[in-house]
């Protein structure tokens, strides 16, 4: 007992990753990703709760609320600048700001004897606090007009570079897969060909599928021809990366070859991405039938999406909330997994990648446990020292992901370039996020593209610098 407070001390105050017994031994990489992933949610939540409608008709039926808001805090009536697009900027500013900290004071840390590693994976109690005092120190900062397009525009950019790295990450993880398991179909080994054969059809299935739906659900109207284009475009864009991947398939150099699989992936990708931006268009007015240009003043909606059971769920009292929240769960889904992507492929270069690549949570080889470690086990929780010689990870770029995660967070809540028209009821069918899911779709074949042009460019130049070689090789004993 005694032992267990002490280490809960050393992890609020001190520089110890925590651990607790109400857990198994768990590695103290993971333990500090956890308690930065559950700060970051506990944000994003806070997030949701501040644009959300119905939270701000419900603050006003509590007098108590509405007293302290208005002498305690002085924040408006009703609660006023508690709610609404610019909290979600305070708040996501803050945590921007402390997760941008953290990632220039983690620079260079090579294990978890180094002082910044203290500061990575302790004094909790301290980081909290730092936390609250930047989201409460945010509130002082005026909502005048320059401050909030400066604040937009700094958000855009991080989005959009949050966006980018995640489309990146996709391509090299799809890369990976596809060099791993090509290299065992060129061995004695035919299962791993069949496997690949399989994926390879499977996604390129699922993409054919996807534009078959995307066409039969939001095209089958003339008043929908545009969706049509939409659709298009982006099966279009997958017959292209396809075709340069059967082109880089014929490269001298094997480094420099494409894989199918990496195309299907990546298509069937492209065209979920269509599909959930088509997902989420707003409703289309058309003008009636019979009416010249100058008489088109009657609008009617055009159906340009599946009539579903989700759709008279909808019209049910609680239907947008209940659709809102699900939709804010599945954006924090995306991101925290995104954040987990980014440096499980970008991992540091200290000793610990073997220890790495043995598991996630505590489950380290036995020729590389200390006997702390085993006494741990024994105990049955605790922390697994797993970092001691070299990081598994890299800090920096972790703390650095969260930064741009807090702005792809803050311009999805506040409806992007139109935060005015922000709330999480309408989170789902706004034109902004139409237009970045499309365009995130778009900008995935074009990055694989650009990809598959470098590796041809590169296969270019290594066949010229063979050539050369083997040239003054020949004409070596000649000149002798």
């Amino acid at each position: 007992m005694k032992g267990c407070c002490a280490e809960q001390a050393s992890c609020c105050c001190g520089g110890s990753p925590c651990s607790t017994p109400c857990i198994p031994p768990v590695k103290e990489s993971t333990s500090a990703r956890l308690l930065y992933i559950i700060l970051f949610t506990c944000g994003a939540v806070l997030c949701c709760a501040m644009v959300s409608q119905t939270v701000a008709d419900e603050l006003p039926q509590y007098p108590k609320v509405v007293e302290f808001c208005n002498i305690t805090l002085s924040v408006g009536q009703s609660c006023g600048k508690l709610v609404g697009y610019v909290a979600v900027y305070r708040i996501c500013f803050a945590m921007a700001a402390f997760f941008l900290i953290f990632t220039v004071l983690t620079i260079g840390t090579a294990n978890s004897k180094a002082c910044m590693a203290g500061l990575h994976n302790g004094i909790w109690l301290f980081k909290v606090l730092i936390l609250i005092g930047l989201v409460i120190g945010m509130w002082f900062i005026p909502a005048k007009p320059i401050v909030l397009n400066i604040a937009l525009y700094i958000g855009f950019t991080g989005a959009a570079l949050f966006i980018f790295m995640q489309l990146w990450l996709l391509i090299d993880f799809a890369s990976s897969w596809n060099s791993k398991w090509s290299a065992r179909a060129r061995s004695d080994n035919k299962c791993w060909y069949i496997a690949l054969i399989f994926f390879t059809l499977f996604f390129y299935f699922v993409a054919g599928g996807l534009t078959w739906i995307c066409a039969r659900l939001f095209g089958a109207s003339l008043d929908c021809l545009r969706n049509i284009y939409f659709i298009g475009a982006s099966f279009f864009l997958c017959v292209i990366i396809t075709f340069f991947t059967f082109v880089t398939c014929f490269q001298k150099v094997p480094e420099n070859r494409g894989g199918i699989l990496q195309a299907s992936i990546v298509s069937a990708y492209i065209m979920y991405l269509t599909w959930a931006a088509l997902l989420v268009e707003p409703d289309i007015f058309v003008p009636l039938a019979n009416q010249t240009m100058s008489q088109q003043t009657n609008m009617t909606k055009a159906i340009c999406g599946p009539i579903s059971f989700s759709s008279s769920f909808m019209e049910g009292g609680n239907g947008e909330l209940i659709n809102a929240i699900i939709a804010a769960l599945l954006l924090l889904a995306m991101v925290l997994y995104a954040c987990l992507g980014t440096f499980k492929a970008f991992m540091s270069t200290g000793s610990s990648n073997e220890i790495y690549e043995s598991g996630f949570w505590c489950c380290a080889s036995k020729d590389e446990e200390s006997q702390e470690d085993i006494e741990v086990r024994r105990r049955g929780w605790g922390l697994i020292r797993n970092e001691i010689n070299g990081t598994v990870y890299n800090y920096s770029l972790f703390h650095l992901t969260f930064v741009l995660a807090s702005f792809y967070i803050m311009m999805t809540l506040t409806n992007w370039y139109r935060p005015e028209e922000a709330t999480l009821e309408s989170l789902n069918r706004t034109w902004p996020p139409f237009w970045v899911r499309l365009g995130s779709a778009w900008l995935c074949g074009v990055l694989y593209v650009v990809k598959l042009m470098y590796l041809m460019c590169c296969d270019s130049w290594t066949r010229s610098d063979y050539q050369q070689t083997s040239t003054s090789d020949l004409d070596w004993p000649r000149v002798v």
